[in-house]
């Protein structure tokens, strides 16, 4: 009985770099592995900051676009900035910078520094207490909105998957009008009334909406 065959069956999946044949592919993966020195498992993919191919698991091979740590956080996309609240500098891709006047080297920084900056009559939102977004209000209506806007924030762009790591977090979906001032529920959370933003641009919107008086 063949090693490369333990049930004694004729091979059928050859190997990629010899003429050395396996009853399964994962038996001439792993001898490809330890034979050939190379790694034929999973999908390959192409580095988008140096150009080589990479492997990676199938349930990566939407996401995976980078080979290593270095790539990811290569001058080509990153650079590092200071954190808006404690200083500390924090990798961040040129487009974030360019759609966004503050940026914060994890979710503890933002809330913290949404606490000193938007709070009591300096948040948009404030009123004295706080909103009650009535029934409608679900995870159904605000995905059918992200799904709507494509995924990512109508501001500046970022993406649902970039968000959640980003902020982790969901994308937020921010009422146009405030939902106060709706007396429907089904009018306040119509689609038409609602947009899509990330963590970062929803409270400068809402300000914006206050200074220009459509919050007041």
């Amino acid at each position: 009985m063949s090693q490369d065959n333990p049930d004694g069956n004729n091979g059928s999946v050859e190997c990629l770099s010899c003429d050395r044949a396996f009853s399964t592919q994962a038996g001439m993966k792993k001898h490809h592995a330890q034979i050939h020195g190379e790694s034929i498992a999973g999908i390959e993919k192409v580095c988008e900051t140096c150009g080589d191919t990479f492997r990676v698991r199938q349930s990566r091979a939407e996401t995976a676009r980078f080979c290593s740590d270095s790539c990811k956080y290569g001058a080509r996309f990153y650079c590092l900035v200071p954190c808006s609240n404690c200083g500390e500098e924090t990798p961040k891709q040129q487009w974030y910078l360019e759609n966004h006047d503050n940026q914060f080297c994890d979710q503890a920084c933002l809330g913290e520094w949404l606490s000193k900056n938007f709070h009591g009559e300096n948040h948009a939102q404030w009123e004295g207490g706080s909103e009650n977004y009535g029934p409608g209000w679900t995870e159904t209506k605000k995905d059918s909105v992200r799904e709507r806007d494509g995924n990512e924030c109508r501001r500046c762009g970022i993406g649902r998957e970039d968000h959640l790591d980003t902020y982790g977090r969901d994308l937020n979906v921010h009422h146009v009008v405030p939902a106060r001032k709706i007396d429907d529920p089904e009018e306040r959370h119509a689609l038409a009334n609602l947009v899509t933003l990330c963590q970062s641009c929803h409270p400068h919107v809402e300000q914006s909406a206050k200074e220009e008086g459509v919050a007041d």
